[in-house]
């Protein structure tokens, strides 16, 4: 009310003051009015009136201004310390684009102080291939013909810095307006990082895109609610769609067959809980024409900030793999039954088949060699061949084996082991690639018996030989043999002859007959004649050949031994063949005591002796010779019974009697062997069946 009033007051003087001036009467009366003041005073006291007045009437307004002041540099203050503060660059330029804000983030980012800014344009902050459209833009903006969309909506492009550099920014516009002054304040943020990111992202995402292309496997990605939000090529090509099927994410649960999608439901379930899938097989029906597809297929999920947002898998078509595995299947089994049969064929051949390392060591064997030598087949791999070939006579370079090893041929060998086996081995290379020898097929077989269908036929061959020499021979023998009885005879019945010259006629009579029968039995022998056998005893055939011979070995001194049963079972035989055998052995036993041992020693004996033994459910009757003379040596054994072959020195013996004997044995249905080692026994041994019921009669 005060306010008004002295308002008022002040309003009416101050019309009176200047009406007043120009207005003498006016103001005399005023004065008369007044008490007479002098027109000077009146006018000062109205002055100071009017100046009290004045000043009650600007106080509150200057006051006003004072805090209007106070609050605009509080606000300049604040938003300088904000523009300092604010992490991004922030510049305002009037209506003629120059610059009267520039923020310490500004001369950061650009490399300008504020000093070189404030008053500049803003176009030198931009490149020159855009300064001239800024220009354009911003006169066309303060002269309203442009409108206000590019503000509050960020932009993204290049700026300049100080240093020539053009980075990337992004660039927020805001108008400020005073009345009619308009600024724009410009926030720009330095996106080059953000943006090298994204086009690393979007490089990394296009590898991903190429590399998974070039993957022979399905790759795809789906979101919490199955539909497929990625798929390679593959995986398109797989499941039929194209990219624009892809775009409307189809479900994974449109390719599964019926029975697959309540499992796989679950296992998607699984999957989005973190849980890693592996190996899960399903059944795909792409199409109605098609067959169905089984794929194994292996997922994960896809987190992201720490949240599971879909997950990616892999599914591999296993439906060839399948079908390829059935048919190995089938063929492992077909191989199976083949090897059995293989197998089954291999350990029926009695023959020894091995396969061998280069060192010599058995790989496998079949059951022919586990059968030849004794063993079981399991214990043949990895034992040298030495150890299974013991004695054998073609070792170290001689072995077939070690030469096929060598020359890449195949080779083969006759050969004897110390079981006294004859070997016919052949050797047979398996080579690589390459054509490297990395074993060797072993094939052994026993021609034991061959050998010796051999070794007898050639001595049929030989004894062929024979007889045509001895049919001449026989009579150039027979007919002085017969001359030299009948003299004898003749003599011997002569009155005149005393008893002493008569035993000698008789004697010579004897042993004359006894060449002949000889030459006859070599004749009949020769010429493969039956003989007609009777039943004799063995110990009266062999006193009958100790008496022709004794007095020949005790003259040599030779002990004899002699442990023969008087009781023994009789033999179907010929009792002079039997002798001939008999003095053929103890002949050459002589012979090689006296060649051992010239003059008398303890070991110098002769040892016959008998025994009964089984054959084959044969009762058969034995006799041994057992002499401690030179022995043999081992490569001659196996020809000692051919005809004509001889240990004896060249006109010492005729290769014939040993011959001879094992013919005469054998055509009684005996057998005859002979075992000797060198330089310490020779034995003979002469196996005859016992005479049976009907050949006693």
């Amino acid at each position: 009310m005060r306010r008004s009033v002295f308002t008022n007051v002040g309003l009416l003087l101050l019309g009176l003051l200047i009406s007043g001036v120009h207005k003498a009467d006016s103001a005399a009366a005023l004065t008369a009015g007044m008490g007479g003041l002098g027109q000077t005073q009146f006018f000062m006291i109205l002055f100071l009136v009017l100046q009290s007045l004045l000043i009650l009437y600007l106080l509150p307004h200057v006051r006003r201004q004072k805090l209007i002041q106070k609050a605009l540099r509080g606000s300049e203050e604040r938003f300088n310390a904000a523009a300092t503060a604010i992490s991004d660059a922030l510049v305002a330029i009037d209506e003629q684009s120059l610059v009267v804000l520039f923020n310490p983030a500004a001369e950061r980012l650009f490399g300008y102080s504020r000093d070189q800014m404030l008053g500049q344009p803003l176009d030198c902050l931009l490149p020159k291939r855009y300064r001239d459209r800024h220009r354009e833009a911003v006169k066309d903006y303060f002269s309203g013909g442009a409108s206000s969309r590019v503000f509050g909506s960020p932009l993204e492009l290049p700026a300049l810095c100080a240093d020539g550099r053009e980075i990337v920014v992004e660039l927020s516009l805001s108008l400020l307006s005073d009345g009619d002054t308009r600024t724009v304040l410009a926030s720009f943020r330095d996106i080059s990082r953000r943006k090298a990111d994204e086009e690393a992202l979007r490089q990394s995402e296009e590898r991903f895109r190429e590399l998974a292309d070039l993957l022979p496997q399905s790759v795809f990605e789906a979101d919490l609610q199955g539909r497929v939000t990625f798929a390679n090529r593959m995986a398109l090509q797989f499941a039929g769609w194209s990219t624009e099927d892809l775009a409307r994410q189809p479900s994974v649960m449109d390719l599964l067959s019926l029975e697959d999608r309540r499992r796989a439901s679950s296992n998607i379930q699984r999957v989005l809980a973190g849980e890693l899938l592996l190996n899960e097989e399903y059944t795909l029906q792409v199409s109605a024409e098609s067959p169905p597809l089984t794929v194994v297929v292996a997922a994960a999920p896809i987190v992201r900030n720490e949240q599971v947002v879909g997950l990616r898998g892999i599914a591999v078509d296993v439906s060839e793999r399948l079908a390829v595995e059935q048919l190995a299947q089938e063929n492992s089994l077909k191989f199976k039954r083949l090897y059995q049969e293989y197998q089954a064929l291999l350990d029926h051949i009695p023959d020894a088949i091995t396969l061998y390392n280069p060192d010599l060591t058995v790989v496998r064997s079949n059951q022919g060699a586990a059968r030849l030598l004794g063993l079981p087949v399991t214990e043949l791999p990895g034992t040298h061949c030495s150890a299974l070939w013991v004695g054998c006579s073609a070792a170290g370079e001689h072995c077939p084996v070690e030469r096929c090893f060598r020359s890449g041929q195949v080779e083969q060998a006759f050969t004897k082991t110390d079981d006294g086996r004859s070997w016919h081995v052949r050797a047979f290379p398996v080579c690589n690639k390459d054509g490297e020898r990395i074993n060797v097929i072993s094939l052994a077989s026993d021609v034991t018996r061959q050998r010796q269908l051999e070794q007898e036929a050639s001595r049929a061959n030989h004894l062929a030989s024979l007889g045509e020499l001895a049919a001449g021979v026989a009579h150039e023998i027979n007919n002085p043999i017969n001359g030299i009885i009948n003299y004898a005879q003749i003599l011997a019945d002569d009155g005149q002859i005393g008893e002493d010259n008569r035993e000698v006629l008789r004697g010579i009579t004897e042993e004359g007959e006894r060449i002949a029968n000889i030459v006859y039995n070599l004749l009949s022998f020769a010429r493969d004649r039956q003989e007609t056998k009777t039943p004799v005893r063995l110990g009266d055939v062999l006193s009958a050949a100790l008496a022709l011979t004794e007095s020949q070995l005790r003259k040599d001194m030779i002990l004899l031994d002699i442990n023969v049963d008087p009781g023994l079972p009789l033999v179907n035989a010929h009792f002079q063949q039997l002798q001939q055998v008999i003095l053929n052995i103890i002949s050459n036993a002589r012979y090689a005591l006296n060649q051992r041992y010239p003059e008398g020693h303890e070991g110098k004996t002769f040892a016959i002796c008998s025994e009964i033994v089984q054959d084959a459910g044969e009762a058969r009757v034995m006799l041994v010779f057992h002499d401690g003379g030179t022995g043999i040596p081992a490569y001659q054994l196996p020809k000692i019974l051919d005809p004509f072959y001889t240990t004896k020195p060249s006109g010492a013996g005729t290769g014939l009697g040993l011959s001879i004997s094992h013919g005469i044995i054998e055509d009684h249905g005996g057998r005859l062997d002979i075992d000797s080692v060198e330089g310490c026994y020779t034995k003979v041994t002469i196996e005859l069946p016992i005479a049976k019921g009907n050949e006693l009669l």
